[in-house]
């Protein structure tokens, strides 16, 4: 069983090179901010953020219904970071930026990055709006489950059987979804419907009137709802990292998790000065795993920010989760060198970069990612599915915690959405797709770009038109008259 269940789809919008605006310096003038009754403002300290003085950026919460069809039922509160125009003339119609998950922090991913670093922002003349969705860490209420990183982290310290894991396991899904039952309300509100009617909620209560939309991993599946929900006031989208709406977040991922280590372990032995500097590669790694599983070693773990050591137990299917997870973070191109490594007895790359990213993140709203997923996929036989090409003991895995997970849907109550929901989009707002070769985690995406590119409709998840990549990986300045530049 492994013991680290959830990834965070992560991608660094530096690395999305769309010339979207010319570059900028200083900040354009931006009509004043009308307070409203759902617009707060607040410092920026609230959401850890160092901003200097006189740079315009605007920090607060929009409350909207937990409920959309209920506007005068209970409210919560969406966390809201915006960075004025910094170039002129300031367009009207902002870049709004969403983050994947379920469950990640936009505010946390991308908001001391784009205050540190202004020539990484994606749009100069135009204000970028960071939103933490529903749910997540610097909303109200944020769906976090500490229950589940503390077990995570004692069943690691201690080399568990796969029963003792399920049940610890088990009991701290059952304690957060008590907890946050009595402390939010209605769970099942928080999913990827009423997540994209906040997104014109927080629109209308900034005081625009259309948008562009930019979304990342699941951000892509929450902007295919707002584009069925609220064609109108998008501008343009961009998606990155496709996630097909057909996509089932408890079982597909290992599907993923084996075709992505394969590209990667593939393509060191493609490569001569990889294969020359970590030979036979993948049959190591193979090795590595079933010897970490039979013999675990011990290592110590320190969090990125503290010196405090923690002793874990390393397991095959925890170094493997580890791996899984760096290829999310900039850590993936050291991924040869740390197996390579790991192979001769030397963890230190594992304790000291890996191991801390999965084990210590604070930021992560689980709850939320159970919520989104059980309202996707809460009708889930997970017993039934069947893993074709998929490694015994990662098949294996996956539905077992697939049927925990599902299990935990009806024991926190979660209502599914309708499954007309999650039938593919068809849409004429200009709208870019922009899928890895080696990090992406759904192949029919890929398929779905060269369907799209060609005007057709894609097999699964979405029908637009899309600008063409300009290079290996890289997209060029778009053209297309819808996109903004």
């Amino acid at each position: 069983m492994q013991v680290i269940r959830r990834v965070l789809g992560t991608v660094w919008l530096a690395c999305v090179a769309v010339a979207l605006s010319p570059p900028g310096t200083g900040f354009a003038d931006a009509p004043a901010r009308t307070e409203s009754p759902a617009w707060s403002p607040v410092a920026c300290t609230a959401f850890k953020l160092e901003v200097e003085t006189g740079s315009g950026v605007e920090c607060g919460y929009v409350t909207v219904p937990r409920r959309h069809a209920d506007p005068k039922g209970p409210t919560i509160q969406l966390a809201i970071v915006v960075l004025p125009a910094t170039a002129s003339p300031r367009q009207p119609d902002p870049l709004f930026l969403a983050q994947g998950g379920p469950g990640g922090s936009t505010i946390e991913t991308y908001g001391t990055y784009l205050l540190d670093s202004p020539d990484a922002r994606p749009a100069a003349n135009r204000d970028i709006v960071l939103w933490d969705q529903r749910g997540t860490l610097y909303s109200k209420p944020a769906l976090m489950c500490p229950e589940l990183s503390k077990q995570a982290l004692e069943s690691a310290q201690g080399h568990e059987s796969d029963a003792e894991s399920d049940a610890g396991s088990k009991a701290a899904f059952e304690a957060c979804g008590a907890r946050l039952q009595a402390e939010a309300g209605d769970l099942s509100a928080f999913n990827s419907a009423e997540n994209a009617d906040d997104v014109d909620d927080v629109r209308r209560a900034l005081e625009y009137d259309a948008i562009n939309f930019y979304g990342v991993s699941y951000g892509t599946e929450l902007g295919q709802f707002v584009m069925r929900q609220h064609p109108v006031q998008l501008r343009s989208v961009i998606l990155d990292a496709v996630v097909p709406l057909s996509y089932n977040l408890f079982t597909e991922p290992a599907f993923a998790q084996q075709r992505i280590g394969e590209k990667y372990l593939r393509g060191c032995a493609a490569e001569p000065t990889c294969d020359a500097a970590f030979p036979d590669l993948a049959r190591r790694y193979l090795a590595l795993v079933d010897r970490l599983n039979a013999t675990p070693v011990t290592v110590q773990v320190a969090p990125l920010d503290s010196t405090q050591t923690h002793q874990v137990v390393l397991t095959g299917d925890l170094l493997e989760a580890a791996l899984y997870t760096s290829l999310y973070t900039n850590a993936h191109d050291y991924l040869p060198l740390i197996v390579d490594r790991a192979d001769h007895g030397d963890y230190t790359y594992v304790s000291s970069l890996l191991l801390p990213m999965i084990l210590f993140d604070t930021t992560m709203a689980e709850g939320m990612h159970q919520t989104v997923a059980c309202a996707d996929r809460g009708d889930t036989d997970a017993q039934a599915t069947e893993f074709p090409g998929v490694l015994p003991r990662l098949a294996k895995s996956t539905r077992e915690d697939a049927i925990e997970a599902v299990a935990m849907c009806r024991e926190w109550k979660i209502e599914l959405l309708p499954r007309a929901a999650l039938e593919p989009v068809t849409s004429e707002i200009p709208t870019l797709l922009l899928v890895g070769r080696l990090r992406s985690d759904h192949p029919a995406a890929v398929r779905g770009v060269a369907a799209a590119a060609a005007g057709a409709r894609t097999a699964r998840g979405l029908s637009a038109r899309i600008a063409r990549p300009g290079g290996a990986g890289r997209v060029r300045e778009s053209h297309h008259p819808g996109l903004p530049r």
